[in-house]
């Protein structure tokens, strides 16, 4: 890939960025098992620690569900959680929000964008 301009950079970067990951599920199940990075928080923060998320999901730019839920801080940085309540339409793409906060975190809101293929 080759960028001419600083603004091309920043795109091509973002559209590569493997925090902001893509899942593909199956259509129609419900309440499917996400995960992302977090290595900010890892330095400063244990393994186990509680990480309080606030995950909203879009279809098209219309809010579908907002959720919040917790989860663990595991060894490798990341957080795993369940889109609970929520069932993906078979054949549809959502965009899933997430925004993470620890208590040992010093106020830094870590912000996350998912990709969720339902098929």
């Amino acid at each position: 890939m080759v960028c001419r301009s600083a603004r091309g950079l920043t795109s091509a970067a973002k559209s590569s960025d493997a925090r902001n990951a893509i899942f593909t599920v199956r259509g129609g199940i419900a309440s499917p098992a996400l995960f992302t990075y977090l290595r900010a928080y890892r330095t400063g923060t244990g393994v186990g620690a509680t990480v309080g998320l606030n995950v909203s999901i879009l279809d098209k730019g219309r809010i579908v569900k907002i959720i919040q839920p917790t989860a663990a801080l595991r060894r490798d940085a990341t957080v795993a959680f369940r889109l609970a309540g929520f069932r993906p339409a078979k054949g549809k793409t959502y965009t899933v929000n997430v925004e993470a906060n620890v208590f040992s975190g010093g106020g830094v809101i870590l912000k996350r964008t998912l990709t969720l293929i339902a098929k």
